[in-house]
């Protein structure tokens, strides 16, 4: 059987490992031509059509509709008209286990490289090839090993992230079954772990109340538990990577919006009956940033851990928070800073909505150089974002509030004041140029730059 026939699941975006099952729109005998849309995949944050690789016929569908798949399982095998198919050498498990979702560096490669060279031999475990060190140590995930089970731990294969997080949650390695190549512990392998323990000391109790009490026990009457959704698990993994990887730090500066609240009041109804949609104090904010990324360059820039290096992006999309009912998702504006406001302003709704009607394809939530989170739009007047790892910074848009002074003339007045905070990876960039990024945004504000580019 030709492995180029199995049509399998690939990575459709940037981070997506893993989806669900929605819709499959073929049926085995099927003539399929190349481009033609196979089935439809919920991948974390948006939904695709994954179309045919080449021509042929379908000769077995390996998957269900509602099912769980990872980057590398066999999805179909597409055959050729009039090919018999071999039951007996069918795949029939998943090939690949779920993708580390922790990169690993050339250091890790160059060990995994040693370790598989001097293992000694080595067993299939369901699809996964495994050390014979560590067969004594494979089982079902969350099954309880004696110690004396285990009896070269200091050996035992994991990712850093994995270790870490074991540590915290003090779980022994050792029990884990890992999922990764030579039987590598990953993170998930860890998660998965904590998870059937807890699940076991679950059903456990729950016999213990029934024998000591001759009574049935329902769910109500203990903790009970909910399945983690791919878009949660990807917020997750998004928000766990930017708390082992960067170190977070931050300024907040205070800046007077009352000329630019005012500048709103005064166009915005017209604005609306132009172009359509509201003109939010987002669309401003958008549009100064891309600005300031033009003069400091390295906000706009990731950091490449596997090479070493800080990639300053040429393109700046603007990608933003959005609070969707199945998640914070953080679709982008492309080339914000060619845009005019009317333009941002449309993206920023048309974006929003198609997050929350779970609309947004990959093309919309890949590719962000940048992000702006509105804190204000949950009341907050201010606080501390967290990067959108491996971006370098990220913006924080508070809300707005009257605040009274003495004017010229020592008579008491209002202003309408806001909080602004910008984080930063202060490996790379210092706290000076994060108050230089922050202040020419607070100034061209103050020094309304809007009544130019309206």
């Amino acid at each position: 059987m030709s492995q180029k026939k199995i049509f399998r699941f690939t990575d459709i975006g940037e981070g997506l490992h893993e989806g669900t099952i929605q819709e499959i729109k073929v049926k085995v005998g099927a003539k399929v031509e190349e481009g033609e849309p196979l089935l439809s995949v919920q991948t974390d944050k948006v939904a695709s059509d994954l179309p045919c690789p080449s021509n042929g016929v379908i000769l077995k569908i390996y998957i269900k509709e509602g099912q769980l798949v990872h980057v590398g399982d066999p999805l179909m095998y597409i055959g050729d008209p009039g090919e018999k198919l071999d039951e007996e050498s069918v795949v029939t498990t998943q090939q690949t286990p779920a993708v580390q979702t922790i990169e690993t560096t050339k250091e890790q490669k160059t060990e995994d490289k040693k370790e598989s060279a001097s293992n000694e031999g080595s067993s299939v475990v369901g699809q996964v090839t495994v050390s014979n060190k560590l067969m004594g140590k494979i089982g079902n995930q969350g099954e309880e090993l004696h110690n004396n089970q285990v009896t070269d731990y200091n050996n035992l294969i994991a990712t850093p992230l994995a270790r870490k997080v074991a540590n915290e949650l003090r779980i022994n390695l050792s029990q884990v079954c890992g999922s990764g190549p030579n039987g590598r512990v990953l993170y998930d392998d860890v998660l998965i772990f904590k998870r059937n323990r807890l699940a076991n000391e679950i059903n456990s109790f729950t016999d213990k109340l029934k024998k000591e009490n001759h009574v049935a026990v329902t769910m109500k009457d203990i903790d009970h538990s909910s399945d983690i959704t791919p878009i949660r698990k990807q917020i997750a993994n998004s928000m766990t990577r930017a708390h082992v990887n960067i170190a977070n730090t931050m300024l907040v500066f205070e800046v007077d919006v009352t000329e630019l609240v005012k500048f709103r009041a005064k166009v915005k109804d017209s604005f609306k009956t132009t172009h359509g949609v509201n003109l939010t104090y987002l669309s401003f904010f958008v549009q100064v940033i891309s600005l300031a990324l033009k003069q400091f360059p390295i906000f706009n820039g990731v950091y490449d851990e596997i090479n070493e290096k800080i990639i300053y992006r040429g393109d700046i999309n603007m990608g933003f928070a959005v609070d969707s009912p199945e998640g914070l998702l953080v679709p982008n504006i492309k080339n914000a800073d060619y845009l005019s406001l009317s333009d941002i302003a449309k993206e920023i709704v048309r974006l929003s909505k198609a997050a929350r009607d779970k609309k947004l394809t990959v093309n919309e939530i890949q590719g962000g150089t940048y992000t702006i989170t509105n804190l204000g739009s949950t009341g907050a007047m201010y606080g501390q974002p967290i990067i959108f790892y491996p971006q370098l910074s990220i913006f924080g848009l508070g809300g707005i509030e009257k605040k009274l002074y003495l004017d010229k003339e020592g008579k008491v007045a209002s202003k309408d004041m806001m909080y602004i905070t910008v984080s930063a990876d202060h490996r790379w960039i210092d706290g000076a140029d994060i108050g230089r990024f922050a202040k020419f945004i607070k100034d061209q504000i103050e020094l309304k730059f809007y009544e130019r580019n309206f």
